[in-house]
């Protein structure tokens, strides 16, 4: 994975060179762990399915995102396969970062989580059936999702056909002026 503070700084050296900013230039993001980064494992939540899983490109979302100047600081914990139940045999339990006793929502926490405790400005995510909005409401972070069919969902993992196939892109932050629009 490359170093946060080298992306940032090879950002900012393009930044003097052309005098202009990309569009989200260095906003630290984390990125749930059912999407593809080719710099960083994509385990979906498994420890033994998915470990040494190492994808050879970044999914389509991933690609804009660093393409309009994100630096991905890293993988957001999510439940198994997303199923719902709060536990990861990879990252372990998800928690709400200011009430550790309380459930955190769905299969996107971690995505709402990091930006809740402020170690990313947005969370990335994938929405269905509640799974960012919810943990967005218990964490107290904006949460969206794109329009079906607006973001592709190449390089996502997930449950495309489960619930009338929604499976959205999705964004969590600390305040509505931080999100995607």
């Amino acid at each position: 994975m490359p170093d946060a503070l080298e992306v940032a700084a090879q950002l900012d050296q393009e930044l003097r060179a052309k005098g202009s900013l990309r569009p989200l230039h260095c906003i630290p993001m984390v990125i749930k762990d059912q999407m593809d980064t080719a710099d960083l494992r994509t385990t979906d939540g498994s420890l033994t399915q998915f470990l040494d899983d190492r994808p050879p490109l970044d999914g389509t979302l991933v690609a804009k995102l660093r393409a309009a100047g994100a630096i991905i600081i890293g993988k957001a914990n999510m439940d198994e396969y997303a199923a719902g139940n709060q536990r990861s045999s990879y990252g372990g339990m998800i928690c709400n970062p200011y009430a550790t006793d309380r459930n955190g929502g769905s299969s996107s926490t971690g995505s709402a989580a990091a930006p809740s405790a402020n170690l990313a400005v947005c969370g990335i995510a994938e929405e269905s059936l509640g799974s960012v909005r919810e943990p967005g409401a218990k964490q107290n972070v904006v949460a969206m999702t794109a329009t079906r069919g607006l973001v592709s969902r190449s390089g996502t993992w997930g449950r495309t056909s489960f619930a009338n196939g929604s499976g959205r892109n999705a964004a969590a932050s600390r305040t509505s002026r931080k999100s995607w629009t």
